[in-house]
């Protein structure tokens, strides 16, 4: 039963991220505004983010930003969403 309950908060807060990431939320004028360190950090808490580092070359940037922008998102959630993809996709699971 509490498995049932985790799998189903999990897949409502992968639809509720990708949301966000295909800007359906929060991307209204009147919605937009710089929030504080506390809201910043409970909106990563609700979404289960964690902030990483990683290296790319500087042409797989700018080529990512390219498609972001076709796609009319920013080029950090379109890497989010092609590693969700990866994962998703993987023989892990």
């Amino acid at each position: 039963m509490a498995i049932e309950k985790k799998n189903r908060t999990k897949n409502s807060n992968q639809k509720r991220q990708s949301k966000w990431d295909s800007r359906e939320l929060g991307a209204s004028p009147e919605n937009v505004r710089v929030v504080s360190e506390a809201e910043a950090s409970e909106i990563d808490d609700v979404m289960e983010l964690q902030l990483i580092s990683i290296r790319l070359q500087k042409q797989l940037i700018e080529d990512l930003k390219l498609i972001a922008k076709q796609e009319g998102i920013g080029y950090q959630p379109l890497i989010r969403q092609a590693l969700t993809r990866f994962v998703r996709d993987s023989n892990l699971k």
